[in-house]
């Protein structure tokens, strides 16, 4: 039946005014009885001239608000008080659209016998995202497209998919919902229910001829992304279904790869158990055996790959083995690559070998590097003619430099340019600790190198004070005369800086007043 707006005589001055007047959320009174769903609160209003249409904050109604919060009571004295069923908000779409992505059912039923338009595609997108089966088959029943995409979204079933809700997903087919739509990222019901762990609506798709291949945008099938949310029932199901278990995505990655990366042993085992390649590479080269290790994966997880033919020593488009990638792990897995064959002394690309990329982060990386035999590298030298000790003088590891000169490297050896570790360590940003057990191990306080600079210079051009004191107190030579004629004073004034200035000129001072007492005493 065709409600008739109310009609009610102008009101006086003063009411009107407050009638309109907004608080400082920019809500007036009507709208915030509605809000509230005082029904009674909003009859007085209406009867006293509230306009049922008048916005207030984002340009809301005060229908939108009552749908909003589900105040059925308080709807149908609006919309017998002349609020439009289909007026929008601003930015929040139509009362309906409100309704349905709170949940609102019964406030949907009042709406739609109202004469809601429900074949607009929002309100059927929010009521199956958030789960709601009544209030779809309500607005399936009043002629909602079922089928309808919304924006970037897809359609229903893609969100209901997504959401995890068996009844909407179930209510939605049994309407003729397209199962091959995609939605947002170019996903497809049946990989937004794996991307979940949806088993069961996983099923359900499948059942009705859902495409087990297709892929999203980056090129990830549902294999893909039930493996990348360690979904194993999922992953099992669609493997049933005859998903491509070695299919690549954008990347190049297989599921394999994502499956490592995870950590999920069970994981692993069902796609090596469906034939997944173990020499599968993608964009970079980098094998499942190569993620693994980049991942931290488990010593478990390692052992399957390991024990299934994994290549220990496959090289990646940088030329690095596994070795090298665990090699520069907090917590490396070379036991377990050492024990299947890991070649200690292979090089990548940049000419590092396994000691070379531990030298850099420290640790047990480089004692287990040593103790299985890469003490024979270390004097190989990199492209730039770097040893590990310089790699481990330049990152300041004291941990790795003790480890490397207690093994023997030459603490005094030239990488390009002549630069000895002291000089590395010296211009780091904190290596006044890694400075003091370089020169414990012996380390030429005043070897300079190509340009004739000293490590006093290389720590006053990078202005750290606490290792020109450390490099002082050995007994560096502050007046040593290095590249250009210039001393290391020369270096920190030229770059302003002060501290090391001042350290500098100290030492000078003291040298001076040395000088002059040496003299004196010559002289008596």
């Amino acid at each position: 039946m065709e409600l008739s707006p109310r009609t009610s005589p102008p009101p006086p001055a003063a009411i009107a005014t407050s009638l309109v007047h907004r608080c400082k959320a920019g809500h007036t009174p009507l709208c915030v009885a509605a809000a509230a769903g005082h029904h009674t609160v909003v009859d007085v209003l209406l009867q006293a001239g509230a306009d049922a249409e008048g916005r207030a904050a984002w340009d809301t109604t005060p229908l939108c608000e009552a749908a909003r919060g589900g105040h059925v009571a308080t709807i149908r004295v609006l919309l017998d008080g002349g609020a439009g069923v289909d007026t929008p908000s601003f930015c929040d779409g139509s009362p309906l659209t409100l309704a349905a992505a709170e949940g609102q059912h019964e406030a949907v039923g009042a709406l739609l016998d109202a004469g809601a338009n429900a074949a607009a595609p929002w309100p059927i997108h929010e009521a199956a995202r958030v789960g709601c089966h009544l209030m779809v088959d309500r607005l399936l029943r009043a002629g909602a497209p079922v089928n309808g995409v919304f924006d970037d979204r897809g359609t229903p079933l893609c969100r209901a998919a997504a959401g995890g809700h068996d009844d909407v997903v179930r209510a939605l087919l049994h309407a003729g919902a397209t199962v091959g739509v995609a939605g947002l990222h170019g996903r497809t019901p049946l990989i937004e229910a794996a991307l979940g762990g949806h088993c069961s609506i996983v099923a359900m798709l499948l059942k009705v001829g859902a495409d087990v291949a297709a892929a999203d945008a980056g090129g990830r099938t549902p294999l893909h992304q039930a493996v990348s949310s360690s979904h194993v029932e999922s992953v099992k199901l669609l493997l049933r279904n005859g998903a491509l278990v070695d299919a690549r995505d954008e990347a190049g990655e297989t599921p394999l790869h994502e499956a490592v990366k995870c950590g999920r042993e069970p994981m692993v085992a069902a796609l090596l158990a469906a034939g997944a390649r173990l020499d599968v590479v993608d964009s970079r080269l980098r094998t499942p055996l190569h993620r693994a290790i980049e991942a931290v994966a488990t010593c478990r997880v390692l052992t399957v790959l390991l024990k299934a033919g994994a290549r220990v020593n496959a090289v990646d488009n940088c030329g690095r083995t596994p070795m090298h990638y665990a090699a520069k792990q907090p917590v490396p897995r070379l036991d377990a690559l050492l024990a299947a064959g890991g070649n200690l002394h292979a090089t990548d690309l940049r000419g590092d070998t396994p000691l070379h990329v531990a030298a850099r982060v420290g640790g047990r990386a480089v004692a287990t590097l040593l103790h299985a035999g890469a003490h024979l590298d270390l004097e190989v030298r990199n492209n730039r003619r770097a040893t590990p000790l310089h790699i481990a003088a330049e990152a300041a590891s004291v941990s790795s430099i003790w480890r490397l000169t207690d093994a023997g490297a030459d603490v005094d050896a030239r990488r390009r340019l002549g630069m000895t570790p002291l000089h590395l360590a010296s211009a780091a940003k904190h290596g006044d600790d890694a400075v003091r057990e370089l020169l414990t191990a012996g380390a030429a306080v005043d070897a300079t190198d190509g340009n004739g600079n000293t490590a006093l210079h290389m720590a006053a051009r990078a202005n750290v004070v606490d290792t020109a004191r450390v490099l002082l107190t050995a007994g560096a030579a502050v007046d040593a005369v290095g590249e250009a004629g210039r001393m290391p004073l020369h270096e920190a004034a030229d770059r302003g800086y002060a501290a090391v200035a001042a350290v500098l000129v100290g030492a000078t001072e003291s040298l001076s007043d040395s000088d002059s007492a040496s003299g004196t005493s010559e002289e008596e």
